[in-house]
């Protein structure tokens, strides 16, 4: 009940008791005087009863005067809503709490798109497959706490009638009664699609920029790591440098191959490597050594105790087929027994490997000239925290420096032995040429002075003389002849063979009657009573020459020479055979390969016999030039055979 209505009632009040009152005094009749008392307290009591209802009734006007001050206020102000409402840019819908619109703005039929929205559900204008959304929102807006929040915020998107489509921002409130219950829903809803549009294309926009930004980052992370790898590999090629640039004056400041050798494996360990050996076996010049080094000189020499032997029978092949076709460093397989073996090494070393340690090794040539002088072989062991790598480049490019430098030493010991040999050969030609010369000028002044006295003349005296100058002579010019010979061949150019039927028998007859008078040892002997071929019996002559007066200068004075001629048929032709077996020095091993060698001479007879160098090199070069072979068998200090074999026919005759 208002308080206007609640004056209204105490004033009907006040009146009744009022008229009440004074009906009681008619009644009542002439007053006593405890009569009068009463009736003027009762007159008292109305009249502050009447001055509290005017009193009241002050009030209840100015009441009433505020009630209709603020009935104006409010609808002015909602008019002024009305006008807000109305003219409002978001759309605003009204609706009970059944979802039925009750109110509309202009911005809402617009938005919308219809005529008539008033009485409408307002599920009917969101499209079918919103509509579970929607449903959705209400139900969480119906769960809210008024006091903490009361809005629900969506997107929903639909089709204008004209076809554009729409997406707008929907907020919904709910208000509730004094007692908490919902009476009706706000909708706003605002046209968001071209915002909607603009955010995603910042969207897109930031993708892409967020794109690019990680290409961009991507593109300077490559950049810094290229710039790394630029600066690491900078800083290795320095270090490759100042160590290549350090040990190249070291490994060319020698000229002895084992020394140079040695400084190898002394500078790969431990800068390269934890252990390595190097191994030098230049075949054509009679070379094998090896070079041991390790960080641990108590190791080094288990290293020398153990493998050096094993690894000097390490040959060219065996380390070509685990190398590269060209010839670069090459990490080696995990070793174990077979691979070893196959390496030519003993399986049985393996413990020995792996009691030293070995995580990765590598093997690479010494190759100077297309040639492979030997190989350097480095080890990293087994280290706990380290990484086992192997700078195969730099390991190659120290290779290609010491085999280098191995070469120019072993050419600088070929040339001097070169020189040596030539010193030699210069000396023992002129003694050799001397020997005939000076005889031939001998008979040739006896003669004269026969010629020149007064004397006769015994004409067969005469023709000994001119047969000793002739002879002597002739030695002279077969001594030219051979060493046109090897010129010749070492040139490059063939000899012009004069080739006619000459017994091979009777050649060596000759021979053996020529050198018999002034050693009678020689025993000659003949399987066949003649074999005739198509030869240079002049030729064929001085190598036979060569071959029983070698025989004859290296063998003790008391010993015997062996001749046999003899004859082998094979399927592809017949051969003449001669073998020349002595019971002399012997060769040693190590000369074998070489003893055909021009200048060549064994490490057992230089210096102390006098010889040319040239004498085998030249027979070998005869021999080959009629088609046939000439080889040897010896021993150190057991004497040697030399076999020469000659087609009786030239090839293809």
């Amino acid at each position: 009940m208002s308080d206007e209505t609640t004056l209204e009632v105490q004033l009907v009040n006040a009146r009744i008791r009022a008229l009440a009152f004074a009906e009681q005094v008619r009644t009542l009749g002439p007053l006593t005087t405890l009569d009068e008392s009463l009736v003027h307290e009762g007159l008292d009591q109305l009249s502050a009863t009447l001055e509290e209802l005017e009193v009241a009734v002050e009030e209840l006007q100015q009441q009433n005067d505020e009630l209709l001050a603020t009935r104006h206020d409010l609808e002015a102000e909602r008019l002024r809503y009305r006008d807000l409402f109305e003219s409002a840019p978001d759309g605003f819908l009204v609706t009970d709490r059944y979802g039925i619109v009750r109110e509309a703005n202009r911005a809402a039929y617009r938005l919308l798109g219809r005529r008539v929205l008033i009485g409408k559900p307002i599920m009917s204008f969101v499209p079918i497959g919103e509509r579970r959304e929607a449903r959705r929102r209400l139900q969480i807006a119906t769960e809210l706490d008024p006091t903490i929040e009361r809005t629900v915020a969506w997107d929903l998107h639909f089709a204008h009638p004209d076809g554009k489509p729409i997406v707008a921002s929907v907020i919904i409130t709910p208000n509730h009664d004094l007692s908490g219950k919902i009476v009706d829903w706000l909708w706003s809803f605002r046209d968001v699609t071209a915002l909607r549009e603009t955010e995603d294309q910042i969207r897109t926009l930031n993708l892409n920029l967020e794109r690019r930004v990680a290409e961009r980052t991507a593109e300077l992370e490559r950049a810094n790591r290229q710039k790394d790898e630029l600066i690491s590999r900078t800083q290795q090629a320095n270090q490759r440098f100042a160590f290549l640039a350090s040990v190249s004056p070291l490994l060319s400041s020698s000229l002895d191959d084992e020394t140079i050798l040695n400084d190898l494996v002394h500078l790969s360990v431990p800068t390269l490597a934890d252990w390595c050996i190097a191994r030098l076996y230049d075949q054509d010049r009679a070379v094998n050594r090896i070079a041991i080094a390790h960080r641990d000189p108590t190791i080094e020499s288990q290293l020398r105790e153990h493998l050096a032997k094993a690894v000097s029978s390490l040959g060219p092949e065996a380390i070509l087929s685990f190398v590269q076709p060209d010839h670069r460093a090459t990490l080696l397989p995990p070793l174990d027994a077979a691979t070893l073996e196959e390496m030519g090494i003993a399986g049985a070393l393996l413990p020995t490997f792996q009691q030293i340690g070995l995580a990765a090794s590598a093997i690479v040539p010494l190759v100077a000239r297309d040639r492979p002088l030997g190989f350097l072989w480095v080890v990293i062991t087994e280290t706990e925290g380290r990484d086992p790598l192997i700078d195969l480049d730099l390991v190659g490019q120290l290779a290609d420096r010491a085999a280098l430098a191995i070469d120019n030493a072993l050419l600088y010991a070929q040339a001097q032995n070169a020189i040596r040999s030539h010193n030699m050969f210069v000396s023992s030609i002129s003694h050799d040429l001397k020997g005939p010369l000076s005889n031939a000028k001998g008979y040739a002044e006896l003669l004269r002075r026969r010629l020149t006295s007064a004397t006769l003349l015994d004409p067969e005296e005469l023709a000994k003389l001119a047969a000793r100058i002739e002879r002597n002579a002739s030695r002279a010019v077969g001594m030219v002849d051979e060493l046109l010979d090897v010129a010749r061949l070492r040139m490059g150019s063939t000899l012009n063979l004069h080739r006619r039927p000459t017994d091979l028998v009777i050649l060596t007859q000759q021979v053996v009657e020529q050198l018999q008078p002034t050693t009678p040892r020689i025993r000659f002997e003949s399987t066949v009573a003649s074999i005739v071929g198509e030869w240079d019996d002049v030729r064929l002559e001085r190598v036979l020459v060569n071959l029983v007066s070698n025989a004859l200068k290296f063998s003790p004075g008391d010993s015997a020479i062996f001749i046999t001629v003899g004859e082998e048929v094979h399927p592809e032709a017949t051969f003449g055979v001669v073998s020349i077996r002595d019971q002399g020095v012997g060769i040693p091993s190590a000369d074998l390969p070489h003893i055909f060698d021009p200048f060549h001479r064994a490490n057992n007879v230089r210096g102390q016999f006098q010889g040319t160098g040239l004498g085998l090199a030249s027979s070998r070069q005869i021999v080959e030039q009629h088609g046939g072979t000439i080889e040897v068998e010896s021993r150190e200090g057991h004497g040697s055979v030399f076999t020469v074999r000659l087609p009786l026919h030239p090839s293809g005759g």
